[in-house]
């Protein structure tokens, strides 16, 4: 990743917080999230989205939510 400038470093350095502590599963905290997002019932017929940032570098897969 070649960076512009100081506010496009900014905006990789949120994006990558967001998915770390939003996203992705941590080993050292019992496979668990850093910081959860409120329970929600997840339809397990509901279609699975991914939403991509950075280019794609950082993925999510999910369900809509019921």
């Amino acid at each position: 990743m070649i960076l512009i400038d100081e506010k496009h470093l900014r905006v990789v350095i949120a994006s990558f917080i967001e998915h770390s502590h939003w996203e992705r599963n941590h080993q050292g905290i019992g496979i668990a999230l850093i910081e959860r997002p409120p329970e929600q019932t997840v339809d397990g017929g509901s279609p699975v989205t991914c939403r991509s940032r950075l280019g794609g570098l950082l993925k999510r897969y999910h369900r809509a939510t019921a």
